[in-house]
């Protein structure tokens, strides 16, 4: 009898491994894409999380030589008679007297900044920062009697911490109405920085750059 020939093709356990094998392979495709897609995000994330620092570096760049210039601006005008309400860096001169036995000193680092009360002809009494003595608590007191003096419109500094209750009292900023508060007296809102060569003027606080 001639044998029954076997039918070519595939057994049911060769076509279950092909099955497997073209799953597994999808699988693989489709975890590969997927790679590729957090990969790509991921670059894109970071891509622009680089570009708004560059944006944000350049803006302050900008801003920083910006308000630079129109400082330097304010620096190079003419000296004006005091007034509230003028640009912060604007020289002003002023007539009136020192009242030394008011002098507060502003720790900084290092050292101190010396502020004296100045009564204007005029009436206000503004703080006046002379500067940094050389050797820290010792300096000379600002002169009596009449001067005139030229120095730089600045703005006050709030939040002052308290103030210590020695002599001359002393405290870590030249916050004017908290000042005023703590020494019973009443100073105008802005105060002054005292230009070199100035009488009563220390070592002269410093300028922007």
């Amino acid at each position: 009898m001639r044998r029954r020939e076997r039918k070519q093709g595939n057994t049911p356990a060769t076509a279950t491994t092909a099955w497997t094998i073209t799953v597994n392979s999808q699988k693989r495709t489709k975890s590969g894409s997927n790679t590729s897609r957090a990969i790509h995000t991921v670059e894109k994330k970071l891509g622009t999380f680089l570009l708004v620092i560059i944006a944000a570096a350049l803006l302050g760049t900008i801003v920083f030589f910006y308000d630079r210039q129109q400082t330097q601006a304010v620096l190079n005008r003419a000296p004006v008679p005091y007034a509230q309400d003028l640009d912060e860096w604007q020289r002003v001169t002023v007539t009136g007297t020192y009242s030394p036995l008011d002098d507060v000193l502003i720790a900084t680092r290092p050292g101190y900044h010396v502020v004296t009360p100045f009564r204007s002809d005029a009436g206000p009494v503004i703080l006046v920062n002379r500067g940094t003595p050389q050797n820290g608590r010792d300096y000379a007191p600002a002169p009596s009697g009449k001067v005139t003096i030229t120095g730089y419109i600045r703005r006050t500094q709030p939040g002052m911490s308290a103030v210590a209750e020695k002599y001359p009292p002393e405290t870590d900023r030249i916050d004017t109405q908290g000042l005023a508060l703590a020494l019973n007296q009443t100073f105008e809102l802005d105060y002054l920085q005292l230009a070199e060569g100035q009488p009563g003027v220390l070592d002269p606080a410093p300028m922007p750059g």
